[in-house]
């Protein structure tokens, strides 16, 4: 945005002052670009299954201690293990992810 009120000036302004305005706008550009480039380096994208990793789930079929349930995670429902046992409508958390299958522990709430 500010290198194209740089070109304007350019066209505008006496050519000493346009020169000038335009290396600013461009200076500019380049000065932010060097800050976002810095800025979004900080953040790891999370993709696949190892980004439900904390997530917070709803139980929607039962998962007694040492069997299987169903969990809907992240707006997807997946088959989980809850050594603790969940009832439905149960708020858990996901504390792991092998495969397909999610590891969860209750976190105390209803969903």
């Amino acid at each position: 945005m500010i290198l194209v009120a740089g070109f304007v000036a350019f066209i505008v302004l006496d050519s000493w002052l346009g020169v000038a305005a335009l290396a600013l706008g461009a200076l500019i550009e380049v000065g932010e670009l060097y800050f976002w480039i810095r800025f979004l380096k900080r953040y790891r994208v999370q993709t696949g299954p190892e980004g439900l990793i904390g997530k917070r789930g709803v139980v929607t079929i039962a998962c007694p201690p040492g069997g299987l349930g169903q969990v809907r995670a992240h707006g997807e429902l997946w088959r989980a293990r809850c050594p603790a046992g969940a009832e439905p409508g149960a708020e858990v958390a996901v504390t792991a992810v092998e495969g397909l299958l999610l590891t969860v522990e209750p976190t105390g709430r209803r969903g």
